[in-house]
């Protein structure tokens, strides 16, 4: 075997002559959760500097058109619920769900049915608007968005 060069100096030809450059690491392999990726996203998954890239899980029908996969927090739920048993005489839980004409029913009949039937009517009002408020109560997010802020139910 031959003996090992003599280490280089600072200024000597031989160390700048010979750059000494590292080969970049393999890719490392894909995940579980990326191997679903297609053929076009596995190339820039494999050829990550930093290692696999684990993409955010999406519903299949998230984008669609008419798509009830809403997130929790675009639900009016709560807020339309307690809503509708403090002031659902008024209708103010309808307007919250964007409800206008419906909202305006419950502001007519509390003070112009009310005028005409000595109170009766606001009472009437407000039994629709706490029973309202209990079933918003009674169902969950992803419920309630289906049939009243998707679905548009206007009534109970």
């Amino acid at each position: 075997m031959p003996p090992p060069p003599p280490p280089a100096t600072l200024g000597s030809a031989t160390s700048a002559a010979t750059p000494t450059a590292t080969p970049p690491p393999p890719p490392l392999p894909l995940t579980a959760a990326t191997s679903s990726a297609s053929a076009a996203g596995q190339a820039s998954l494999e050829n990550s500097r930093f290692g696999p890239i684990s993409p955010i899980p999406i519903s299949p029908g998230a984008f669609a058109p008419g798509a009830v996969d809403a997130l929790p927090h675009d639900s009016k739920r709560v807020l339309a619920g307690v809503l509708a048993i403090l002031l659902g005489f008024v209708g103010v839980h309808k307007f919250v769900l964007g409800y206008r004409e419906a909202g305006a029913v419950m502001l007519l009949v509390t003070f112009i049915g009310g005028l005409c039937t000595s109170g009766l009517s606001i009472l009437a009002a407000w039994v629709v608007g706490v029973i309202e408020g209990i079933v918003y109560l009674s169902k969950s997010d992803s419920e309630f968005v289906r049939e009243y802020q998707v679905g548009r139910r206007e009534w109970f």
